[in-house]
């Protein structure tokens, strides 16, 4: 019987390295002391309620708690003097635990380098896409016809479940619907009804002539995505999971180019949902995520939104960041010897050796407490900042390469792509009061050039977006389509030729939607006409005013609400306009 103090890291190091014939007898973990102000870990990417048992997941202040580990070993006579317990020194052991692939030694000698990937051939661009096509062709491509179908249909569906079953929807309506959500984004105003109110300070007479009020409220109040008949309750998310599957299926009508980015973004929503996310000094702190795989031209080629459990990514033993890259992948179909670009929140040197299994290229910063200063033989962060600007180093083991460089603060950059070498950047010396020529390792360079592609859609999303909203917990992800799929729309007229600006493509789609697919009002209130009556009206004869079914009809005579009607003429009459209508 052996026994030993270990952390619980420790201890599932060494349960994860040994066989299931060398399984310990007993396991004591001590739980660590938590006071009413305790701060869990937020390095956890799900939260504490989501865990059910998965040490993976488990918060660092579990994981480095004081734990024993009690092993009995049953060993043939002969050999019991001679070998030693399974899992003495195992602390040793485990904190010389190493990758299967990281088995060579780190040098300076870059001629080791070896990489190669499948030569990748630039696609071309569809036949489809031609520069006559028009802004509203664009747009049409991401927030296709089916799409629109299919909100038709369900919407409909809805409203029936609702119990209205005179409500019913055209595609024609929910074009001019879109067209007015656009219009909202570059024309502001404080509060929805204001659209459509006659002052001076807000007469917008082309949202008037598009569509009535009381209509867009309708189809605001009924507007469906998701089949409530038929719910997975399992999925939080399942009522947005028909605005991916089809804009996801859209991104990739456009075949991706060699260089792609994976990034995570926010779409802004403050009420209570179990998958909104708060991430502290991000612009947007507060909303639900997504997993963008995006060409560095802000182009999307998938989107994956983050929900805990229900997230659609498979794991594996490459933890979250690993998992999104890989998982990413696989629903892009990127072709071979395509390069990605990625944050130190995915980057690890497992990652990069199954990209390089996949023949994928990877590029990305690390973070300081992944960097393996003895096998590396890098020089530690804190002395390396106080060199010169520029500086730089390069340690590799044939596979992968790792570089680090001081520039206004210490960078460190992993990649299985980009060889070795520098080039120069401009940068202001505030010693000198000038520009100055500091050198940057070509890793460095690449990732700053190719890797902002999902921050430039976020930067152009943010520049108009829809501003009308409602309570429903999902419209901001249904506003999110809506604008991404303009963003996506501009970027393809733009890839096809059109030097059209961003604002004036979004107006030109808006304009069109709401000029070609709207109804103009026939004025103000329900749509009753007397005109025709103009005889019985005026004939005094068995005129009686009654209550009426409905509260929201509109009076004939001072266009105000009222409950009564006059039962002959069957026109809506408060009692005192009674007289002046039938003597008119």
């Amino acid at each position: 019987m052996s026994r030993q103090r270990l952390t619980v890291n420790e201890i599932i190091n060494i349960l994860e390295e040994e066989g299931d014939e060398h399984r310990p007898q007993t396991i004591i973990i001590t739980g660590p002391e938590e006071g009413a102000e305790a701060i869990t870990d937020e390095d956890s990417d799900e939260s504490d309620a989501e865990v059910t048992g998965d040490p993976t997941h488990l918060p660092r202040r579990v994981l480095d708690a004081e734990g024993q580990l009690h092993s009995r070993e049953t060993l043939p006579e002969e050999s019991q003097s001679e070998q030693p317990s399974t899992y003495k020194g195992c602390k040793r052991m485990a904190k010389k635990r190493k990758l299967k692939d990281s088995t060579k030694k780190w040098s300076r000698d870059l001629t080791e380098l070896n990489f190669k990937l499948p030569e990748f051939i630039p696609p071309l661009t569809p036949s489809r896409f031609s520069i006559n096509q028009s802004p509203f062709d664009s747009f049409r491509v991401f927030f296709s016809e089916d799409f629109v179908l299919h909100i038709v249909e369900q919407t409909n569906m809805y409203a029936n479940l609702r119990g209205n079953h005179g409500f019913s929807v055209a595609s024609e309506e929910i074009y001019a619907f879109l067209g007015i959500l656009l219009f909202s984004g570059y024309h502001f105003l404080p509060r929805k009804r204001l659209f459509w109110n006659t002052d001076d300070d807000c007469n917008v007479t082309i949202v008037r002539e598009t569509m009535r009020r009381n209509r867009f409220d309708d189809i605001l109040r009924y507007l469906h995505l998701a089949d409530n008949t038929n719910l997975d309750t399992s999925d939080r998310l399942y009522k947005i999971r028909p605005i991916f599957q089809f804009l996801n299926r859209n991104f990739k009508l456009l075949p991706p180019r060699m260089n792609c980015c994976v990034d995570e973004t926010i779409i802004p929503y403050c009420g209570k949902h179990g998958a909104k996310q708060f991430i502290k000094g991000k612009p947007i702190r507060f909303g639900f995520k997504l997993w963008c795989l995006a060409e560095s031209n802000g182009h999307i080629i998938h989107a994956e939104p983050y929900g805990g459990l229900c997230t659609r990514i498979p794991k594996s033993d490459l933890g979250q960041g690993g998992d999104v890259v890989v998982g990413l992948l696989e629903k892009s179909q990127l072709e071979k010897g395509s390069r990605l670009f990625f944050d130190n929140l995915f980057t690890s040197e497992k990652l990069l050796y199954t990209l390089k299994d996949m023949q994928i290229g990877g590029t990305g910063t690390l973070r300081e407490n992944r960097v393996k200063y003895a096998e590396n033989e890098l020089t530690e962060k804190n002395k390396f900042k106080k060199e010169a600007r520029g500086t730089m180093e390069e340690r590799t083991n044939g596979d992968i390469l790792v570089t680090r460089w001081n520039d206004n603060a210490v960078v460190t950059m992993m990649t299985n792509c980009i060889q070795g070498g520098n080039k120069v950047v401009n940068r202001y010396s505030r010693k000198e009061k000038k520009n100055v020529t500091v050198p940057i390792p070509l890793a460095i360079a690449e990732y700053n050039k190719f890797m902002g592609g999902v921050d430039l859609c976020d930067q152009l999303l943010a520049m108009y977006r829809v501003n009308i909203r409602t309570k429903k917990w999902w419209w901001p992800f249904f506003a999110w389509a809506v604008d991404v799929s303009c963003v996506q729309g501009w970027l393809l007229h733009r890839h096809v030729g059109s030097t059209m600006d961003y604002l004036q493509f979004r107006r030109e789609c808006a304009l069109y939607m709401m000029r070609h697919f709207g109804s103009p009002s026939a004025g103000r209130g329900f749509r009753q006409s007397h005109t025709g009556a103009e005889e019985i009206r005026t004939d005094h004869l068995d005129h009686l005013i009654t209550k009426g079914s409905s509260k929201y009809k509109v009076c004939a005579q001072c266009k105000k609400r009222t409950v009564y009607i006059c039962k002959k003429c069957n026109i809506s009459l408060h009692p005192e306009c009674f007289l002046a209508f039938h003597e008119k």
